[in-house]
């Protein structure tokens, strides 16, 4: 049981770092090309 929680806790520190990741990108991408994006008509 010991080992199922140590990769849920794992499971949870590695969801945290990429979503922080993934945030940053969108950030630095929307900074560069938000322009772009917000002259986008679908």
């Amino acid at each position: 049981m010991e080992d199922k929680q140590v990769l849920l806790e794992l499971n949870q520190v590695m969801y945290g770092l990429l979503k922080g990741a993934w945030l940053e990108l969108i950030l630095v991408v929307d900074h560069h090309y938000g322009v772009f994006d917000r002259n986008y008509k679908p």
